[in-house]
């Protein structure tokens, strides 16, 4: 008796998703021009949202920072911000209290702390919960007369509050100048016996070109990020785990004693006081605006918070004073706290 083999049945697997490719090819092929900016955002918006919610799921914490620029064109590092709440440093660093993973918040142009884009000015990180201490940060500045005619010191340098470095480095610059230009044919006659030519007469022109520019690279992560116990020296942020928060603004400043230059173009400096200041307010609005903008829904906008960032042991039972000349985009003022080895 012959064998009878019955049919095989083949199911075709689909990963999940799968058909959104085709179908963003046929739309991008019938949607005009104009629209595929449109289009792609709302697919960014889309997948960001997804990713957002499953990591919350997850018991992970996100973090919103907004993006800074490291090489600014001009001296935007070095001027107050216009609108306000826009202080903090264009690199910092930060070390998870529990596990000493490092984190670093940075922006558009640096090629470190990059994190997923959320809208054009934010983006976001996908962290473990828990305590994150501030460890420094970097900047570049065009003020590279802060170290002319800095000598050695005599003995090592020493401080209590830690160190600054710095080192000779470059910054793009548009430069100014004034180019002939010369004569030029413009144009030849003939009449049959005499050729004529004649010429445009040369001018000066104004032009611009890129060049670099002499700038210092300031190295703030000479800090002592914890004091013995564990506890954060300069300031921390505590961010949950299914939390959606936008990390504070602050603003460091500094002044040092003496210097150990251990080869040209580099200094390292004893720091002698040390100025933290922060608002103690939320500070989501503006993010939730931006979010709302870009097409993110109300139910994940309203769930952003703020990541307030609390002073750390190095200004303990300092007196707290308003910096008066900061102030967050809705006006409210800055609380700044001092410490000093001298």
């Amino acid at each position: 008796m012959p064998r009878i083999t019955p049919p095989v049945r083949r199911v075709r697997h689909t990963r999940p998703g799968a058909w959104r490719l085709p179908l963003l090819v046929f739309l991008l092929a019938w949607l005009p021009v104009a629209a595929h900016a449109q289009l792609a955002q709302m697919l960014i918006v889309a997948n960001q949202t997804r990713t957002i919610n499953r990591a919350l799921a997850d018991g992970k914490g996100v973090l919103i920072a907004r993006k800074t620029v490291f090489d600014p064109m001009t001296d935007i590092g070095e001027q107050p911000s216009v609108m306000g709440g826009d202080y903090r440093p264009p690199l910092t660093y930060w070390l998870h209290r529990g596990t000493g993973t490092a984190l670093v918040l940075g922006g558009y142009d640096s090629e470190e702390g990059r994190g997923k884009l959320l809208t054009p000015e934010y983006h976001f990180f996908i962290l473990e919960p828990g305590l994150y201490d501030l460890a420094g940060y970097v900047r570049k500045t065009r003020r590279t007369s802060t170290m002319q005619g800095v000598r050695p010191s005599a003995t090592p340098a020493r401080s209590s509050l830690g160190f600054v470095g710095y080192s000779t480095t470059t910054l793009p610059a548009i430069q100014s100048y004034t180019a002939w230009v010369p004569p030029s044919a413009a144009g030849t006659t003939f009449d049959g016996e005499t050729i004529t030519e004649w010429y445009e007469p040369g001018y000066y022109q104004d032009r611009a070109r890129l060049v670099a520019d002499d700038a210092l690279l300031i190295d703030m992560r000479g800090l002592v990020p914890n004091a013995a116990d564990g506890e954060g020296n300069i300031a921390s942020f505590l961010l949950e785990a299914g939390q959606i928060a936008v990390v504070s603004d602050f603003r460091m400043k500094f002044e040092h004693g003496d210097c150990d230059v251990p080869a040209p173009g580099h200094w390292v400096c004893a720091l002698e006081t040390l100025d933290f200041a922060m608002p103690f307010v939320p500070q989501q609005q503006d993010a939730q605006q931006a979010m709302l903008a870009t097409g993110y829904k109300a139910k994940l906008v309203q769930k952003v918070s703020t990541a307030l960032l609390v002073p750390g042991r190095l200004f303990a039972d300092r007196p707290m004073a308003l910096a008066t000349d900061l102030r967050t985009t809705r006006g409210e003022p800055y609380a700044e706290f001092s410490a000093t080895t001298r």
